[in-house]
């Protein structure tokens, strides 16, 4: 079988980025140039970006939590999130294991 390793800057994420035309995050929060296209809901006053991964929200409260936590909240609440509070969150990081993921690794096939 053959693996191949993904680099952290090739990875996107699916993002909401506006609600009703109005910014979700502060200014200049995710670089532009790391935002590969928007999409807007049709049913919804949604826009969703694909956004490199260390553009996320999530990313950046892994990296800095107490400067993060604000925005995270607000994402969460504007994003209708509420099942992944911080306080998951946090359990899920704390409780990370690399080596469980080594040990489990996704397998992506094309068909």
């Amino acid at each position: 079988m053959n693996t191949l390793k993904i680099p952290q800057n090739k990875i996107y994420f699916r993002l909401l980025i506006k609600i009703n035309n109005e910014d979700v995050f502060p200014n200049d929060y995710i670089s532009p140039r790391n935002i590969l296209y928007t999409r807007t809901k049709d049913d919804t006053k949604k826009e969703f970006g694909i956004v490199k991964i260390e553009d996320t929200v999530h990313f950046k409260y892994v990296i800095n939590k107490n400067k993060n936590i604000d925005i995270y909240k607000k994402y969460l609440k504007l994003a209708s999130q509420n099942e992944h509070d911080e306080n998951k969150f946090d359990k899920l990081i704390q409780n990370f294991d690399l080596d469980c993921v080594n040990r489990n690794k996704v397998i992506l096939k094309k068909n």
